[in-house]
This record gives structure tokens, C-alpha cells and sequence, in this order.
């Protein structure tokens, strides 16, 4: 796996850290911004399949219906 470094402004950080909180699925910062960029791709690309936009937004909609384990369950 490939290592990028970012910076962010203090606030932006601020809000990815009260995001995390509230939204305990992600387990990470790197997760959340792999997940972001994901996004990102997904609806600039379209080499990205009809099928795997399928797949991504039904796991998004799992997440939301709590339907996950956390790591720590795991």
C-alpha cells in the first residue's frame, strides 16, 4: 500500500475529527479519507463499473441502517 501524506487547515481537521465521532464506522483518519476518495472516484470515473457503484452504495446504506461490525466486535 502506497503512503500520501496530507495537510489540512486546523478547522478542516477540527470537523474530520467531529465527523470520526459521530460516526464511529470509520476506525481511522486514513480510513475516512481512503473512503472519501473512493467517492471521489467512483462519480468522476467512468471506468468504475455500473455493478461496483451498486456495491458501494449498497454498503453505504448498510452502514446507515447499522448494519456492520465494529473492529473492536471482531
Amino acid at each position: 500500500m502506497g503512503t500520501t501524506t496530507i495537510k489540512l487547515p486546523d478547522e478542516m481537521d477540527s470537523e474530520v475529527e467531529a465527523y470520526l465521532d459521530a460516526n464511529p464506522y470509520y476506525v481511522s483518519k486514513s480510513e475516512f479519507v481512503r473512503d472519501a476518495i473512493r467517492d471521489k472516484l467512483t462519480i468522476r470515473s467512468p471506468a468504475i463499473s455500473e455493478e461496483y457503484r451498486e456495491k458501494i452504495q449498497r454498503g453505504k446504506e448498510d452502514i446507515k441502517a447499522g448494519r456492520y461490525t465494529h473492529i473492536d466486535d471482531l
